[in-house]
């Protein structure tokens, strides 16, 4: 799948020509009898679950992404659910037969449902369209989910020269020099380049040196030129992954690939879009994490972090280490309202509550422009709850989720749960982080979420 063509669906995805489809209620129910869902050996730990739909069992999407590492979000606005694992990309819609299972159009036999406020999904089409096989254990009433393997590295016959590795008329940029790590896992340093080929469009390749020259192991393809390649442990895999950035132009910014080669198989294990991108140790904890800049008005960006989580890469919910660098970055009198937004985000990211709040507060005091005055909301809601003033929040967080239909507000909802059950409405704070949790799992305090929620129904068994 091009990036051009996984850009352009992260622009237009699930248009309001789909209708919305409420959640009917809230709660999770358990019955003993149904299946349990395994992945790769290992029993997936679900909150709800797996039931049958008639013509495919259904399994709850947020713990099904979770277990497979892949990221979820549902669109309560428009139905929509996105579900996306390297180059797998599923589009379904609540009650919709009507899907796209990796670029490909499709009419399901069982549509996705949304039950007690528990977004499900046809078992077997997701497992499949994220590349695994599904087998059914009839004595232990299971389903056994197991990763697909993907093609294995090419090992192409040795060439003399590094320049016999490209395509006919190609070049290695001179701009760029080649990285080595050890990329499959196998105790040897693997090498990689980025070259332009003679019809304008570029590549990277990677390929080992041995005593008979050079071997070519594996190459892609781009008609965007390249604007970042690194090798870096980020996985806590024992080796190296490779990152590749792809320059889309100034206002769109630049796509990045994080590719793992551990056992010989290429996997694209992340994808997103960045103007500028650092990685380091942000936490001193002895892993990398990475940063991503993405720039929204002028001079101003949406910056998130990301670190690996066993499964996937999960955006920080607060690491001072590095938001204070943002901090620094914003610091100072302004009279930009995005400027202001930005500024309070990475106070809040560095744990500084009462910052964040004096910075949201300035910017709702500016005149009214992007971000909106909900947004500034948010932020104080987030920052009070912080503060562990939750009569105040609960104000600013319902104010800032009014009419709001997706999962761009879902940290505001896990913040208002926790409002409604530090003053006594326990069940409505129970509604609202079922909610948050099943609106996705890629955002900051997902974790938190999903270990309140454990707590609560280990406490009642």
């Amino acid at each position: 799948m091009s990036v051009k063509f996984k850009v352009a669906l992260s622009v237009i995805l699930f248009a309001v020509i789909f209708p919305a489809t409420a959640l009917t209620s809230y709660g999770a129910s358990r019955d003993t009898s149904w299946p349990i869902i395994t992945v790769n050996g290992a029993q997936v730990d679900s909150l709800w679950e797996t039931r049958s739909g008639g013509f495919d069992y259904l399994t709850p999407a947020t713990d099904l992404s979770r277990s497979t590492g892949a990221e979820y979000s549902f669109f309560p606005g428009t139905g929509g659910i996105l579900i996306k694992k390297g180059n797998h990309l599923l589009e379904l819609f609540i009650d919709r037969k009507a899907a796209i299972i990796n670029g490909v159009k499709t009419t399901l036999g069982q549509s996705p449902l949304s039950v007690d406020g528990v977004i499900y999904v046809p078992l077997h089409t997701v497992a499949s369209g994220l590349g695994y096989s599904v087998s059914y254990d009839e004595k232990e009433k299971s389903f056994n989910l197991s990763s697909l393997p993907g093609p294995s590295l090419e090992r192409q016959p040795p060439v003399k020269t590094i320049n016999e590795l490209l395509p006919r008329g190609s070049v290695f940029l001179e701009t760029t020099e080649s990285k080595k790590g050890d990329l499959d896992g196998d105790g040897k340093d693997e090498y990689s380049g980025l070259y332009r080929k003679n019809d304008g469009t570029y590549g990277v390749i990677i390929y080992s040196q041995e005593n008979d020259g050079f071997k070519q192991l594996w190459q892609k393809e781009e008609e965007f030129p390249p604007s970042l390649m690194e090798l870096a442990d980020l996985n806590d895999g024992g080796g190296s992954e490779l990152l590749v950035g792809w320059n889309l132009g100034t206002p769109i910014g630049s796509y990045l690939e994080i590719y793992s080669f551990k056992g010989g198989h290429p996997d694209l294990i992340f994808s997103g879009m960045y103007h500028r991108f650092d990685q380091g140790d942000f936490d001193a904890d002895g892993k990398n994490e990475f940063a991503l800049w993405q720039r929204d008005y002028g001079d101003t960006y949406s910056t998130s972090v990301f670190k690996w989580n066993g499964k996937m890469f999960a955006p920080v919910e607060c690491l001072p280490g590095y938001y204070q660098k943002v901090v620094k970055y914003y610091q100072g009198p302004s009279q930009n309202r995005s400027a202001q937004y930005y500024l309070s985000m990475a106070h809040l990211r560095s744990g500084e509550f009462d910052m964040a709040l004096e910075a949201a507060a300035e910017g709702l005091n500016l005149p009214q422009g992007h971000p909106s005055n909900a947004d500034f909301h948010r932020l104080k809601g987030l920052a009070l709850v912080g503060l562990e003033r939750y009569s105040e929040a609960r104000e600013s967080l319902e104010f800032s989720l009014q009419g709001s239909p997706g999962p761009v507000w879902t940290e505001a909802r896990f913040a208002l749960s926790r409002c409604y059950v530090a003053t006594g409405e326990t069940a409505r704070g129970r509604m609202e982080i079922i909610r948050a949790l099943n609106e996705g799992n890629h955002w900051q305090g997902y974790q938190r979420a999903l270990e309140t929620i454990k707590a609560e129904m280990a406490s009642k068994k």
